[in-house]
């Protein structure tokens, strides 16, 4: 079984030393999951848990997650490398870890909106729906979104596509939209 307690305090540990000398000039983001939707009503789990509706397409998976983006000021354009890790929920209502690395691109688009990408690579671990057990393997992942300027902090809803069979507990039989919210400050 896995200790979710010595999980927690390795990703602090990971994430503060990467951050110890740039934290004062980088940015912090908090993510808050959120949401799925899977496209295939025959691939949707009618038993998950913390479905929305009566198929199982929409599914709560609530969860959080905390990030470090290495631009000197949250109003920066353009790339930069980006660490993130966190929990979640999964459409079982098991938990399911993340943490990894990548780039970041952000363009303000209109005034105080902006546009932002993001493109991961991330190491798993989540509970098995089928077998009840945990899996682990490195899984891509990227989302993009639109967010607005709130002065101090920067909030951007965000959409990531994840294929069907995509290991580690995030699908089983559907293409699948999960859907988060960011803080950023």
């Amino acid at each position: 079984m896995v200790n979710i307690k010595k999980i927690i305090i390795a990703a602090a540990a990971l994430i503060s030393s990467l951050c110890y000398n740039s934290c004062i000039a980088g940015e912090i983001d908090v993510h808050l999951f959120g949401f799925s939707y899977h496209f295939d009503k025959n691939g949707a789990k009618t038993d998950a848990p913390n479905r929305m509706d009566r198929s199982g397409q929409w599914v709560f998976n609530p969860g959080v997650g905390l990030g470090y983006d290495f631009r000197k000021s949250i109003k920066s354009e353009g790339f930069s490398p980006l660490v993130l890790g966190g929990f979640f929920q999964n459409c079982a209502n098991s938990p399911f870890f993340f943490g990894g690395g990548g780039l970041r691109y952000r363009k303000f688009v209109l005034g105080k909106l902006f546009w932002e990408a993001n493109l991961l690579g991330m190491f798993a671990c989540g509970n098995d729906w089928d077998e009840n057990k945990f899996t682990y393997g490195v899984v891509p992942y990227a989302n993009t979104g639109f967010g607005y300027d709130f002065g101090k902090n920067l909030v951007t809803f965000l959409v990531a596509y994840v294929p069907k069979n995509s290991g580690n507990s995030i699908t089983n039989g559907t293409d699948m939209l999960f859907i988060n919210m960011e803080v950023s400050f």
